[in-house]
């Protein structure tokens, strides 16, 4: 059985566009979202700060909502959709 993983980059994430996401980011005064997660350390702040504040996690009715319409979702599933 071969290990190898076919992997998929979207245009959008190549070199040139990163960079030209960056430099509108820098010039518009607004950091594009993707760049909250350019690193582990910032991932790690972030998570932290959805941990703290996110109402899906503050809020035991948010989170019941959420759990309700994944049960919903999972219910209209007829097949397994990954083979």
């Amino acid at each position: 059985m071969s290990s190898a993983a076919r992997v998929t980059i979207h245009p959008s994430q190549f070199p040139a566009a990163v960079r030209h996401d960056l430099l509108e980011s820098l010039r518009a005064r607004q950091v594009n979202h993707k760049f909250h997660y350019d690193s582990f350390k910032q991932t790690q702040k972030w998570l932290a700060l959805h941990e703290a504040f996110s109402p899906s996690r503050t809020d035991a009715d948010c989170a019941a909502i959420y759990d309700l319409a994944f049960m919903a979702a999972a219910g209209g599933l007829t097949r397994p959709p990954f083979i």
